[in-house]
């Protein structure tokens, strides 16, 4: 799960990384990258969706300890980047988003500490927190769902089937026009995946998984039709160009990113391998402070680059060339968050690491149980 988290917080940081590249090169790969970067989110969604419902299905909850710790887990770091972004705002009137008008002001900032940006109409402060009023408005329905329709008493077969059929009416509701918050279906698969899990034994789930190989096939077939579909619809094959409702890249990301946590985190191969490399292990345990903080690092070295006259038109070799400096910028303005907000006040387990195959062991035990 931590590698899972540093591959998409990784994705996320190439959309940005880009976006600073955007203005000065207008290759079409910039926005293909762009794209792809996009999706790191919708992995977040779908590992919200899985551990989330996890916690709450397996075992009757708190409301009042399940509400606190989703606010021990989100609101620290969060504080501490909205003030920092606040300050800056401040601190620079030409680059604010605060409206005009005191009172004005007050309202848009207390609007962003209860994560209403996102879910409303409303520009956040710090561009990523739109996904955290994502996240704040799927913890809030879950646990009520689960009491209020008794689902602890309902067979796992049962529960998917509910899913699925809600899943559809969301298509069904984005495809009349009538949605506009689509990318919360991305939960679902999370949710989805848990009941699958469940109802595979865990000796089974080795020899009826599908291979690295289809599941790499899977996925970056689903990246590349995802981007077609998003930058240039007329390279799609003529018999699909038109046929396929902007819901299809959603649904296809989703999908893939289902496989590969599926391939990845239950069963044993090079996915498993790759996901549990140290260093993105690494990554995703302060993914949630990399998240938040590393834009700006970005901006800061950017803006450094701009007045020192080093950032020119450069293609290709320019985005390689800065990639280093702004993966150093990134973690300079997240590690103090990190080290000393997120980690102490959020993160309150033992530093030392278990092994990540005796986690997938304890995962598939947990599971098999439920």
């Amino acid at each position: 799960m931590e590698g899972l988290r540093g591959f998409a917080v990784g994705l996320v940081f190439l959309v940005h990384y880009a976006s600073f590249l955007d203005d000065r090169n207008d290759a079409n790969w910039l926005a293909a990258l762009h794209e792809v970067g996009n999706v790191g989110v919708d992995l977040f969604f779908v590992l919200s969706g899985f551990l989330i419902y996890k916690a709450c299905i397996q075992r009757p909850i708190t409301f009042r300890l399940y509400a606190y710790r989703r606010i021990e887990r989100i609101y620290p770091a969060f504080l501490a980047a909205l003030s920092i972004y606040l300050a800056l705002m401040l601190l620079m009137p030409g680059a604010s988003k605060l409206p005009e008008g005191l009172g004005a002001q007050i309202t848009y900032v207390l609007a962003n500490i209860f994560l209403l940006p996102g879910m409303l109409p409303i520009e956040p402060m710090m561009t990523v927190a739109w996904s955290l009023s994502y996240e704040a408005f799927y913890y809030l329905p879950v646990p009520l769902a689960i009491v209020f329709l008794r689902m602890r008493q309902w067979t796992p077969p049962q529960r998917l089937v509910f899913f699925l059929a809600l899943y559809a009416a969301m298509i069904a509701v984005e495809l009349a026009g009538l949605g506009g918050r689509f990318r919360l279906s991305t939960f679902l698969g999370g949710m989805m995946l848990y009941e699958i899990i469940s109802m595979i034994p865990a000796e089974r789930r080795k020899t009826s998984a599908l291979s690295d190989a289809t599941i790499l096939a899977i996925v970056c077939g689903a990246f590349t039709l995802y981007v077609l579909l998003a930058i240039n619809p007329v390279a799609v094959p003529s018999a699909l160009n038109g046929a396929l409702p902007p819901v299809t890249r959603i649904v296809l990301i989703n999908i893939a990113f289902v496989l590969l946590v599926y391939r990845s985190v239950f069963t044993d191969g090079p996915a498993a391998r790759a996901f549990s490399w140290t260093p993105l292990r690494w990554l995703g345990n302060m993914s949630y402070s990399f998240y938040l903080m590393h834009g700006l690092g970005l901006q800061a070295l950017f803006m450094l680059l701009g007045k020192l006259g080093l950032l020119k038109a450069g293609g290709l070799g320019t985005f390689l060339l800065w990639l280093p400096a702004g993966i150093v910028a990134g973690f300079a303005a997240s590690l103090p968050i990190y080290l000393l907000i997120e980690r102490p006040l959020s993160l309150k387990t033992a530093l030392k690491k278990p092994n990540p195959k005796t986690v997938r062991q304890k995962v598939s035990i947990d599971t098999g149980a439920a």
